[in-house]
C-alpha cells in the first residue's frame, strides 16, 4: 500500500465517522422532540387539566381560560344545521343563529335554549312558547305555535293594551272549533263555541254560542247573542247586522 492510498483510506474514515456523528446527532434531536411532544400530550393526562393563558389550572376544572379581552366562541348554527347534528351527546351546546337565537343544550331527548332570566315559557323541543322578552326591553307577550307567532299582547303607540293577532290575515278566534274552515279569510272575529266554524270568507264577526256557525262563503256579517244566525241560509255578501238575547 503506498503513503497516497493510506492517506486516502484515513480521509475516507474521518468522512464516513463525521457523517455517522451527524446522523446520531439527528436521530438524537428527533428522538428529543418525540420525547418532548409526548410529554407534553400526555400532560394532561396526568394532571387532566389543560390552562390557556394560565399556568395554573382550578384543579376542579379540565379546562381554565384567562383572559381580559377575549372570549370564548362555541359553534354557531342555523335551525336547520342543530336539528341534523346525529346523535348529540347529552349536554352538548351550540349557539343558534336564527328561530330565536341563543345558546342550547341537548337534554338527551331535545334541544333546550339557555335562558338566563325567566322570561320564557316552553315545551321540550322549543316549538311551542310564551316569550316576554325577545328583544331587549321590547315589553310584549308572544305566543308561538308551532314555531310561529300567533298572538301577541302589548300597549300601542297611546300606552293602551291591546291583543292582536300576529297573521297577516288578522284574524282572532277564541273559542272551541271558532274559525275551524279558515285558511285565507281575513279581519274575522269569532268570539264563542263554534262561531264562523265553516266560514271562509273576510270581514265577518260573530259573537256568542254558534253565532254564525252555518256561515261558509259569506262576508261582511255580524252577529252577536246565542245562536245568533245559526241557521245562515242565503250566502251573500252585503252587510248583515243580527244582534239576539
Amino acid at each position: 500500500m503506498t503513503a497516497g492510498n493510506s492517506k486516502n483510506q484515513k480521509i475516507g474514515i474521518k468522512i464516513a465517522c463525521s457523517q455517522n456523528l451527524i446522523i446520531n446527532k439527528m436521530d438524537i434531536q428527533i428522538k428529543s422532540y418525540v420525547l418532548i411532544i409526548c410529554l407534553i400530550l400526555f400532560s394532561t393526562d396526568f394532571y387532566a387539566q389543560i390552562g390557556i393563558n394560565n399556568s395554573n389550572p382550578h384543579t376542579s376544572a379540565v379546562l381554565d381560560i384567562q383572559s381580559t379581552t377575549k372570549g370564548l366562541l362555541i359553534p354557531r348554527m342555523t335551525f336547520g344545521q342543530r336539528n341534523a347534528i346525529v346523535s348529540p351527546a347529552l349536554g352538548l351546546t351550540i349557539y343558534q343563529t336564527n328561530l330565536f337565537p341563543g345558546f342550547y343544550y341537548y337534554t338527551g331527548s331535545s334541544w333546550r335554549r339557555i335562558d338566563i332570566a325567566s322570561n320564557i315559557m316552553t315545551d321540550n323541543n322549543q316549538d311551542t312558547k310564551i316569550n316576554t322578552e325577545l328583544n331587549p326591553d321590547e315589553d310584549k307577550i308572544r305566543f308561538v305555535l308551532p314555531n310561529a307567532e300567533i298572538l301577541r299582547m302589548e300597549n300601542n303607540q297611546n300606552g293602551i293594551f291591546r291583543i292582536h293577532s300576529s297573521s297577516s290575515l288578522n284574524n282572532l278566534y277564541g273559542g272551541i272549533s271558532s274559525g275551524l274552515s279558515n285558511l285565507t279569510g281575513y279581519n274575522n272575529t269569532a268570539l264563542g263555541d263554534s262561531v264562523l266554524m265553516l266560514a271562509t270568507n273576510s270581514n265577518n264577526t260573530g259573537l256568542g254560542h254558534l253565532a254564525l256557525s252555518a256561515l261558509t262563503t259569506g262576508s261582511d256579517n255580524t252577529a252577536i247573542g246565542l245562536n245568533a244566525l245559526k241557521m245562515f241560509l242565503p250566502e251573500v255578501t252585503i252587510p248583515r247586522w243580527v244582534i239576539m238575547h
